[in-house]
């Protein structure tokens, strides 16, 4: 009985914590740092997975759009990465819509993308 009710209380407290913590954030921002395009050397990012993820990837995106430095010739995925992120921006705020998808995640993002209107890439395009 002992075991059991450890083993309960060890579940419930790894569940709560998980309540707290971007997965998708963590696994876009992971993939996006050890891809081709950002240290030369690994796999090229998969965009339709991250846009899988949803809305917390458009960090990540954007820190893939401005490139970090070691841009890889190949311009139809940073396009395609400002699309998705575009289409991502747009289902967060439509969603927001609904009070019942308020979440302090998504207020967190919504933020995010109202100090960052544009992807850093966009940006240094038009100067």
């Amino acid at each position: 009985q002992w075991l059991v009710s450890a083993n309960l209380t060890t579940l419930s407290a790894m569940l709560y914590a998980c309540c707290f913590i971007n997965f998708a954030g963590l696994i876009a921002n992971y993939n996006v740092d050890h891809s081709l395009q950002m240290r030369g050397t690994g796999l090229p990012v998969d965009i339709s997975y991250l846009a899988e993820l949803g809305p917390q990837a458009i960090p990540a995106l954007d820190r893939l759009a401005a490139g970090g430095g070691n841009r890889v010739s190949c311009s139809e995925t940073f396009d395609c990465a400002e699309t998705v992120r575009a289409s991502l921006a747009s289902r967060l705020w439509a969603d927001s819509a609904n009070w019942r998808n308020w979440t302090y995640r998504n207020l967190r993002l919504m933020r995010y993308l109202v100090a960052n209107p544009l992807p850093p890439a966009s940006i240094a395009d038009e100067r």
